[in-house]
């Protein structure tokens, strides 16, 4: 199945604030196992580059990506150390 597919039956995609190396894995477990299968970690997020790797390393099958990008140049930031989806919110300019 497609990346797009997976996101779109997803239909919930919970965004994921203040996020820490010691919380990330119990809080992307937890929503996997209640039945989500797609995460946003906020762009903003201290090493969200390293949060984003952590969980798709660790739980599978689990969509992660970063959101509310704000800066032009943090898409392609993101996108080099931390390959992922990019979620942002339509009147966002990147």
């Amino acid at each position: 199945m497609e990346m797009l597919q997976r996101v779109q039956q997803a239909k919930v995609i919970p965004v994921i604030r203040e996020a820490t190396g010691e919380n990330i894995l119990p809080i992307a477990r937890a929503l996997y196992n209640g039945g989500i299968t797609a995460i946003e970690i906020t762009a903003e997020t201290p090493d969200v580059e390293m949060l984003i790797k952590e969980v798709r390393s660790n739980v599978d099958d689990m969509i992660v990506g970063a959101g509310q990008c704000s800066i032009r140049k943090q898409p392609e930031l993101l996108l080099w150390r931390a390959p992922s989806l990019l979620f942002r919110q339509p009147s966002t300019p990147v």
